[in-house]
């Protein structure tokens, strides 16, 4: 997901300050110069991408062993069984937090 900011002068730390006020997000984080990582519960996160004249929103694990036991079943079991259990069980939940990021996201830069 990507929201335009042509014309709009935001940095992170905006974005890290307005995520913080955000109702699902329980920690912020700074992982590199232009990125933020917004977690949500146990398993559900998001990374935040400022670029130029747009921010990225990209669905992801919220821990390093949430990724290596998800690689661990495809290896053990094969790709489809923890493919189905991914989309049936983590991944809708994931989208839903990556989607209530994006529009709190959306209005704050519309707001400012």
């Amino acid at each position: 997901m990507k929201i335009n900011i042509q014309n709009k002068h935001i940095s992170l730390e905006q974005i890290e300050n307005w995520a913080t006020d955000f109702e699902d997000v329980k920690t912020v984080s700074k992982i590199g110069k232009n990125k933020l990582k917004l977690k949500s519960n146990s398993y559900a996160a998001c990374r935040v991408f400022l670029k130029k004249d747009k921010i990225y929103i990209a669905r992801d694990f919220s821990t390093k062993a949430n990724y290596r036991a998800f690689y661990l079943a495809i290896l053990l079991l094969g790709i489809l069984l923890p493919l189905a259990a991914f989309y049936i069980f983590w991944f809708p939940k994931i989208k839903r937090f990556s989607k209530s990021v994006f529009q709190n996201l959306k209005t704050r830069i519309e707001e400012s």
